[in-house]
């Protein structure tokens, strides 16, 4: 058996050059994945500031002083709908986008495999499985391609970090 020099860096590398390469098969949809991604936080950011507001200047001024703060209720729900509509297409923005990038990336490793497995001699079959074939044309690509969802939501919360 052969022993391989596997570090956490080797395969981090590797991982990062594998999503590269997905990415720079269908990048306008990663790129939408991610402005969607983006947006969403955005989104969360405002919310955290319109509920401060509507908590200080509407809520609380209503609670220690019965001040009338009516004519800013209208504002005030407007802006907490305007933020929840704001969510609301980020997030499909972002799991459309993810979605499409990672069903057009196992379409296209599929395909990849098939055309390989297509060029193989006759004799290479005969010593595999259907199972086998089936396997690897499914669940390995599967795998394969499973980091593609999350992907984009993982680059809208490092952007939160920002």
């Amino acid at each position: 058996m052969e022993s391989t020099n596997l570090t956490p860096w080797s395969v981090l590398r590797d991982g990062v050059r594998l999503i590269a390469r997905f990415v720079r098969r269908h990048p306008i949809s990663f790129a939408m994945a991610v402005s969607g991604a983006a947006l969403y936080a955005t989104a969360i950011i405002a919310a955290s500031r319109v509920i401060g507001w509507v908590t200080d200047d509407v809520v609380v001024p209503v609670l220690d002083g019965g001040e009338d703060s009516s004519g800013l209720l209208l504002p005030a729900a407007l802006a907490i709908l305007a933020v929840a509509l704001l969510k609301a297409v980020g997030i499909v923005i972002r799991r459309t986008g993810a979605g499409y990038l990672q069903l057009r990336t196992r379409q296209d490793l599929r395909n990849d495999l098939l055309d390989h497995q297509l060029s193989l001699k006759m004799s290479w079959f005969d010593r595999q499985s259907v199972g086998d074939l089936l396997a690897v044309a499914d669940a390995d690509v599967d795998q394969g391609t499973g980091v593609l969802g999350p992907l984009p939501y993982a680059s809208g919360v490092s952007l939160q970090l920002m």
